[in-house]
């Protein structure tokens, strides 16, 4: 029987479903890979209240503090780097800052495992990241960057490996598609669209990268890579969001019977 043990760094809605999943679903996950995953450690910068919202144990959180700085928590993640006992970590703090580049290569060089839905990361750094895992013989699973319940990165590097791919397009963000749902089906604005898809938990209090398309174009760049091998970069693509979208573009796309979403090809 194979045994891991897991940290996670970030706490919010991604890392904090990531725990409760580990923590609460033990037998299921066991049964279905053969495997004991022990969540160990977890590091957040408010991590009483990510405790509190996520119904956590608090003393899985590193740190003794209700609040962490920056340098606090930093401290913490270096001493899980220096554990010999993590043999993975989760990276669910997000974006694309050189901080998080640099904590991403610094979990690697320690030799730890990685797990990231990271997609703007990996589609500006891929190169970096990619000849990193390489090189220090780890493993990285990313599933979960671009549409992971189909799940469509496992299809591509497995099942299309020797077939040969002409074109591809389809819906890759789910927020601006329940956005203009929204607008189609209940004939409101825009913005009460956004509002509705932000109290449901699907829209981020800051919503740009969803509705600009810049989600979605990270998760392209990551697609055209994968399945064609081209060395492209998200400034490369023609990209253009739904802000700018109006009821009345939707009331005419409904009178030739269609309707408007945003398409990734």
């Amino acid at each position: 029987m194979q045994e891991i043990n897991v940290a996670i760094l970030g706490c919010g809605t991604v890392g904090g479903g990531t725990a409760t999943i580990l923590l609460n679903q033990k037998s299921e996950i066991f049964n279905q890979t053969g495997c004991q995953i022990h969540l160990k450690k977890i590091v957040d910068l408010n991590p009483s209240v990510a405790a509190g919202k996520h119904n956590i144990e608090r003393s899985l959180f590193c740190g003794q503090d209700d609040e962490l700085s920056s340098e606090q928590a930093n401290q913490l993640i270096d001493e899980i780097l220096k554990d010999p006992s993590i043999d993975l970590i989760v990276e669910t703090i997000g974006g694309s800052h050189p901080f998080i580049l640099d904590l991403v290569l610094r979990i690697i060089k320690a030799g730890k495992h990685l797990v990231t839905a990271n997609k703007a990361l990996l589609a500006e750094y891929h190169h970096q990241i990619f000849q990193s895992i390489q090189d220090n013989e780890v493993a990285i699973g990313f599933e979960g960057a671009v549409c992971g319940a189909i799940p469509i990165i496992k299809s591509i590097t497995e099942y299309f490996i020797q077939e040969e791919v002409f074109s591809f397009s389809g819906i890759l963000n789910g927020t601006s598609n329940y956005i203009l749902s929204q607008m189609t089906d209940k004939q409101i604005s825009f913005e009460e669209a956004l509002k509705q898809a932000q109290e449901a938990g699907y829209a981020e209090a800051d919503p740009t990268l969803d509705i600009s398309g810049g989600d979605a174009g990270h998760k392209l760049v990551i697609l055209l890579r994968l399945i064609y091998g081209l060395d492209i970069r998200y400034s490369d693509l023609a990209v253009q969001g739904i802000e700018q979208i109006t009821q009345e573009e939707i009331d005419f796309a409904g009178e030739i019977d269609c309707k408007l979403k945003l398409i990734c090809f």
